[in-house]
Protein backbone atom coordinates (compact mmCIF):
# COMPACT_ATOMS: atom_id res chain seq x y z
CA UNK A 1 0.00 0.00 0.00
CA UNK A 2 1.27 3.49 -0.87
CA UNK A 3 -0.31 6.20 1.29
CA UNK A 4 0.24 9.96 1.17
CA UNK A 5 -0.89 12.09 4.10
CA UNK A 6 -0.39 15.70 3.09
CA UNK A 7 -1.18 19.12 4.43
CA UNK A 8 -2.87 21.41 1.90
CA UNK A 9 -1.99 25.09 2.29
CA UNK A 10 1.66 25.78 1.57
CA UNK A 11 2.25 22.11 0.84
CA UNK A 12 0.23 21.16 -2.25
CA UNK A 13 -1.66 24.41 -2.71
CA UNK A 14 -0.70 28.05 -2.90
CA UNK A 15 -2.27 28.80 -6.27
CA UNK A 16 -4.33 27.18 -9.01
CA UNK A 17 -1.06 26.24 -10.69
CA UNK A 18 0.04 24.25 -7.63
CA UNK A 19 -3.27 22.39 -7.65
CA UNK A 20 -2.74 21.48 -11.30
CA UNK A 21 0.83 20.34 -10.65
CA UNK A 22 -0.24 18.13 -7.77
CA UNK A 23 -3.24 16.71 -9.61
CA UNK A 24 -1.17 15.77 -12.65
CA UNK A 25 1.64 14.27 -10.58
CA UNK A 26 -0.72 12.33 -8.35
CA UNK A 27 -2.65 10.97 -11.32
CA UNK A 28 0.57 9.72 -12.90
CA UNK A 29 1.90 8.15 -9.70
CA UNK A 30 -1.35 6.55 -8.62
CA UNK A 31 -1.86 5.24 -12.15
CA UNK A 32 1.57 3.62 -12.13
CA UNK A 33 1.34 2.20 -8.63
CA UNK A 34 -2.26 1.09 -8.79
CA UNK A 35 -2.74 0.82 -5.02
CA UNK A 36 -2.63 4.28 -3.47
CA UNK A 37 -4.50 6.19 -0.79
CA UNK A 38 -4.63 9.99 -0.64
CA UNK A 39 -5.22 11.63 2.73
CA UNK A 40 -5.60 15.37 3.19
CA UNK A 41 -4.46 16.28 6.71
CA UNK A 42 -5.21 19.95 7.17
CA UNK A 43 -6.10 22.74 9.54
CA UNK A 44 -9.00 23.67 7.27
CA UNK A 45 -12.59 22.71 7.96
CA UNK A 46 -14.25 20.04 5.84
CA UNK A 47 -16.43 22.70 4.20
CA UNK A 48 -13.40 24.74 3.24
CA UNK A 49 -11.64 21.71 1.76
CA UNK A 50 -14.71 20.79 -0.29
CA UNK A 51 -14.96 24.34 -1.63
CA UNK A 52 -11.27 24.28 -2.57
CA UNK A 53 -11.59 20.95 -4.36
CA UNK A 54 -14.63 22.24 -6.20
CA UNK A 55 -12.84 25.37 -7.40
CA UNK A 56 -9.39 23.95 -8.27
CA UNK A 57 -7.84 20.89 -9.87
CA UNK A 58 -7.06 19.26 -6.51
CA UNK A 59 -8.24 15.63 -6.52
CA UNK A 60 -10.71 14.37 -3.93
CA UNK A 61 -8.98 12.41 -1.15
CA UNK A 62 -9.79 8.90 0.02
CA UNK A 63 -9.80 10.16 3.62
CA UNK A 64 -10.00 13.65 5.08
CA UNK A 65 -8.50 14.78 8.40
CA UNK A 66 -9.51 18.35 9.24
CA UNK A 67 -9.35 21.01 11.95
CA UNK A 68 -5.73 20.24 12.92
CA UNK A 69 -6.39 16.57 13.53
CA UNK A 70 -9.66 16.78 15.46
CA UNK A 71 -12.13 15.61 12.80
CA UNK A 72 -11.91 12.63 10.45
CA UNK A 73 -14.16 12.02 7.46
CA UNK A 74 -14.38 8.59 5.83
CA UNK A 75 -17.30 6.32 5.06
CA UNK A 76 -15.24 3.54 6.63
CA UNK A 77 -14.79 5.25 10.00
CA UNK A 78 -17.32 5.68 12.82
CA UNK A 79 -17.14 9.31 13.89
CA UNK A 80 -18.38 8.42 17.39
CA UNK A 81 -15.47 6.00 17.88
CA UNK A 82 -13.02 8.73 16.92
CA UNK A 83 -14.58 11.33 19.23
CA UNK A 84 -14.55 8.84 22.13
CA UNK A 85 -10.85 8.23 21.52
CA UNK A 86 -10.10 11.93 21.00
CA UNK A 87 -11.73 13.59 24.01
CA UNK A 88 -10.81 12.27 27.48
CA UNK A 89 -13.15 12.69 30.46
CA UNK A 90 -10.77 15.26 31.99
CA UNK A 91 -10.92 17.56 28.96
CA UNK A 92 -12.22 20.91 30.25
CA UNK A 93 -12.45 23.28 27.33
CA UNK A 94 -13.79 26.28 29.24
CA UNK A 95 -11.10 26.18 31.96
CA UNK A 96 -8.34 25.86 29.41
CA UNK A 97 -9.73 28.75 27.39
CA UNK A 98 -9.97 30.94 30.49
CA UNK A 99 -6.38 30.24 31.57
CA UNK A 100 -4.95 30.80 28.10
CA UNK A 101 -6.75 34.03 27.27
CA UNK A 102 -5.58 35.50 30.57
CA UNK A 103 -2.01 34.25 30.19
CA UNK A 104 -0.77 37.08 27.99
CA UNK A 105 -2.25 40.26 26.49
CA UNK A 106 -0.71 39.15 23.19
CA UNK A 107 -3.05 36.14 22.95
CA UNK A 108 -6.22 36.66 20.91
CA UNK A 109 -9.02 34.18 20.23
CA UNK A 110 -9.52 33.17 16.63
CA UNK A 111 -13.05 33.63 15.18
CA UNK A 112 -15.85 31.34 16.32
CA UNK A 113 -15.78 29.44 13.02
CA UNK A 114 -12.26 28.25 13.94
CA UNK A 115 -13.36 26.80 17.30
CA UNK A 116 -14.83 23.41 18.19
CA UNK A 117 -15.34 21.22 21.24
CA UNK A 118 -11.94 19.62 20.66
CA UNK A 119 -10.02 22.61 19.29
CA UNK A 120 -9.35 25.92 21.02
CA UNK A 121 -7.66 28.31 18.62
CA UNK A 122 -5.81 31.58 19.24
CA UNK A 123 -3.46 34.00 17.55
CA UNK A 124 -0.19 34.53 19.41
CA UNK A 125 2.30 36.35 17.23
CA UNK A 126 6.02 35.67 17.76
CA UNK A 127 5.40 33.66 20.94
CA UNK A 128 8.66 32.60 22.57
CA UNK A 129 9.17 28.89 23.17
CA UNK A 130 9.74 29.50 26.88
CA UNK A 131 6.40 31.30 27.21
CA UNK A 132 4.59 28.46 25.49
CA UNK A 133 6.31 25.87 27.67
CA UNK A 134 5.42 27.81 30.81
CA UNK A 135 1.78 27.92 29.76
CA UNK A 136 1.79 24.19 29.13
CA UNK A 137 3.25 23.61 32.61
CA UNK A 138 0.50 25.77 34.10
CA UNK A 139 -2.19 23.71 32.40
CA UNK A 140 -0.55 20.48 33.57
CA UNK A 141 -0.43 21.75 37.16
CA UNK A 142 -4.17 22.41 36.88
CA UNK A 143 -4.64 18.74 35.84
CA UNK A 144 -5.84 19.77 32.40
CA UNK A 145 -4.72 17.28 29.72
CA UNK A 146 -3.82 19.09 26.52
CA UNK A 147 -1.61 19.36 23.49
CA UNK A 148 -0.19 22.70 22.36
CA UNK A 149 0.40 23.29 18.65
CA UNK A 150 2.13 26.40 17.36
CA UNK A 151 2.70 27.12 13.67
CA UNK A 152 3.46 29.86 11.17
CA UNK A 153 4.69 32.03 14.06
CA UNK A 154 1.13 33.03 14.94
CA UNK A 155 -1.41 30.17 14.96
CA UNK A 156 -1.82 28.63 18.40
CA UNK A 157 -4.13 25.64 18.93
CA UNK A 158 -4.88 23.62 22.05
CA UNK A 159 -6.23 20.11 21.52
CA UNK A 160 -6.88 16.99 23.58
CA UNK A 161 -3.74 14.84 23.95
CA UNK A 162 -4.89 12.27 21.37
CA UNK A 163 -5.61 14.91 18.74
CA UNK A 164 -3.36 16.60 16.22
CA UNK A 165 -2.42 15.60 12.73
CA UNK A 166 -0.20 12.76 13.94
CA UNK A 167 -2.63 11.29 16.44
CA UNK A 168 -5.52 11.41 13.99
CA UNK A 169 -3.44 9.85 11.21
CA UNK A 170 -2.21 7.01 13.41
CA UNK A 171 -5.71 6.25 14.71
CA UNK A 172 -7.18 6.30 11.21
CA UNK A 173 -4.50 3.96 9.86
CA UNK A 174 -4.95 1.52 12.74
CA UNK A 175 -8.74 1.62 12.42
CA UNK A 176 -8.58 0.88 8.69
CA UNK A 177 -5.90 -1.79 8.98
CA UNK A 178 -3.11 0.20 7.34
CA UNK A 179 0.47 0.33 8.56
CA UNK A 180 1.93 3.72 9.41
CA UNK A 181 5.16 2.49 7.82
CA UNK A 182 3.34 2.62 4.45
CA UNK A 183 2.69 6.35 4.84
CA UNK A 184 4.58 9.26 3.31
CA UNK A 185 3.81 12.54 5.07
CA UNK A 186 4.22 16.02 3.61
CA UNK A 187 3.87 19.39 5.29
CA UNK A 188 5.29 22.89 5.51
CA UNK A 189 4.60 24.28 9.01
CA UNK A 190 4.74 23.51 12.72
CA UNK A 191 1.32 21.91 13.03
CA UNK A 192 2.52 19.22 10.60
CA UNK A 193 5.33 18.08 12.91
CA UNK A 194 3.14 15.53 14.70
CA UNK A 195 2.78 13.63 11.41
CA UNK A 196 6.54 13.71 10.89
CA UNK A 197 7.20 12.40 14.39
CA UNK A 198 5.21 9.19 13.89
CA UNK A 199 7.54 6.22 14.07
CA UNK A 200 8.14 4.60 10.69
CA UNK A 201 6.71 7.21 8.30
CA UNK A 202 8.66 8.65 5.38
CA UNK A 203 8.86 12.43 5.28
CA UNK A 204 8.80 15.19 2.65
CA UNK A 205 9.31 18.90 3.21
CA UNK A 206 9.00 21.24 0.21
CA UNK A 207 11.57 23.97 -0.27
CA UNK A 208 9.20 26.59 1.17
CA UNK A 209 8.81 24.86 4.57
CA UNK A 210 8.69 27.11 7.64
CA UNK A 211 11.47 27.19 10.17
CA UNK A 212 9.16 25.98 12.96
CA UNK A 213 8.67 22.66 11.17
CA UNK A 214 12.33 22.29 10.24
CA UNK A 215 13.39 22.81 13.86
CA UNK A 216 10.78 20.37 15.16
CA UNK A 217 11.95 17.56 12.86
CA UNK A 218 15.68 18.30 12.74
CA UNK A 219 16.50 14.85 14.16
CA UNK A 220 14.19 12.98 11.78
CA UNK A 221 15.38 11.56 8.43
CA UNK A 222 13.52 13.70 5.90
CA UNK A 223 13.55 14.24 2.16
CA UNK A 224 14.03 17.98 1.59
CA UNK A 225 12.77 18.78 -1.88
CA UNK A 226 14.40 21.30 -4.17
CA UNK A 227 10.96 22.31 -5.45
CA UNK A 228 8.47 24.41 -3.52
CA UNK A 229 4.91 23.47 -2.62
CA UNK A 230 3.25 20.90 -4.94
CA UNK A 231 6.36 20.50 -7.11
CA UNK A 232 8.36 19.55 -4.04
CA UNK A 233 5.78 17.05 -2.82
CA UNK A 234 5.64 15.27 -6.20
CA UNK A 235 9.44 15.29 -6.28
CA UNK A 236 9.52 13.62 -2.88
CA UNK A 237 6.94 11.02 -3.84
CA UNK A 238 8.94 10.13 -6.93
CA UNK A 239 11.99 9.71 -4.69
CA UNK A 240 10.22 7.34 -2.30
CA UNK A 241 8.04 5.45 -4.76
CA UNK A 242 10.15 5.31 -7.91
CA UNK A 243 11.19 1.68 -7.37
CA UNK A 244 7.52 0.66 -7.09
CA UNK A 245 6.30 2.51 -10.18
CA UNK A 246 5.48 0.41 -13.20
CA UNK A 247 7.91 1.14 -15.98
CA UNK A 248 10.52 2.80 -13.74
Amino acid sequence: MNILSTDIDGTIFESATDAEIFAAGWAELSGSLGNTILIYNTGRSAESVKELIGSTALPSPNLLICDVGTTIYSNKINETDWQTHLIPPQWDRSRIDDIVINWSPDIERQPARCQSEAKISFYWHDAALESRENLSQKLSKESLPHQLIYSSNKDFDILPPNGGKGGALQWACESLGYSVSDVVVAGDSGNDSAMFNLLGVQRIVPANAHEDLLLAIKDQPTYTASGACASGVIEGLQHFWQDSCVGH
